[in-house]
């Protein structure tokens, strides 16, 4: 199941805006993983791939920054998840989180 953000996506006028926006995300994506499976996400992937969105979207203006967003936060969010599975399992059935550094 892909996670859908919880919070509005506003249009964002500048690189601050969609920087708080990804940091209102980010932090609903970590519950989100704390709620449902009891693991931390891996943080620097997560931070990376918001770097990236803030890099690629801050010259586009409008419905096309929120469109973008929606598509590429469900990509990584994908690739997350896909990640999440590869953890290992611990004693307590829990999985372990992988570092990624990029």
């Amino acid at each position: 199941m892909v996670w859908q953000p919880m919070v509005p996506l506003y249009i964002a006028d500048s690189v601050l805006q969609l920087t708080r926006i990804a940091e209102v995300m980010l932090d609903s994506y970590i519950l989100h993983c704390l709620d449902f499976s009891g693991a931390h996400p891996t943080y620097h992937a997560f931070g990376a791939a918001f770097l990236l969105l803030v890099v690629k979207f801050v010259n586009l203006q409008g419905s096309q920054i929120e469109l973008l967003i929606c598509q590429e936060w469900n990509r990584v969010v994908k690739a997350l998840e896909l990640e999440f599975f590869r953890m290992p399992l611990r004693d307590d059935g829990l999985r372990n989180p992988i570092t990624t550094n990029f």
